[in-house]
């Protein structure tokens, strides 16, 4: 998650953080990736029932390209078809984005919400 976030940076994470609300765009959240096995951290990008695109890359949300200051590097060949985000399920990736696992996961799924 450079730059914002350096490996063997600690984080403070609040467990549980949404069961009075919803995850919003662009928060950093620690989740459970059932196929690598581990935790994850990873940046909400795309929330429920939103269009998801890439191109080259780049990060389109209903047709309106995602400005962010925290999205580094673009991945050229990183090409991702015009797809609805599920119910209940958010679009992750990393800041770094050339080099990052990225997909859909569920609101369960979320172990918790960086908050420094």
């Amino acid at each position: 998650m450079m730059p914002s976030y350096d490996d063997g940076d600690t984080v403070l994470m609040s467990i549980n953080p949404y069961e009075n609300g919803k995850p919003k765009r662009l928060e950093p959240i620690v989740l459970w990736s059932e196929e690598y096995k581990c935790l994850l951290f990873k940046r909400i990008i795309g929330l429920p029932g939103e269009l998801i695109e890439v191109k080259k890359g780049h990060i389109f949300i209903d047709g309106i390209e995602l400005q962010d200051n925290f999205g580094q590097g673009y991945d050229e060949f990183l090409d991702i078809e015009l797809t609805r985000v599920p119910l209940g399920q958010y679009f992750v990736i990393g800041d770094n984005r050339d080099d990052s696992v990225f997909g859909f996961f569920m609101l369960e799924e979320i172990v918790g919400k960086a908050i420094y």
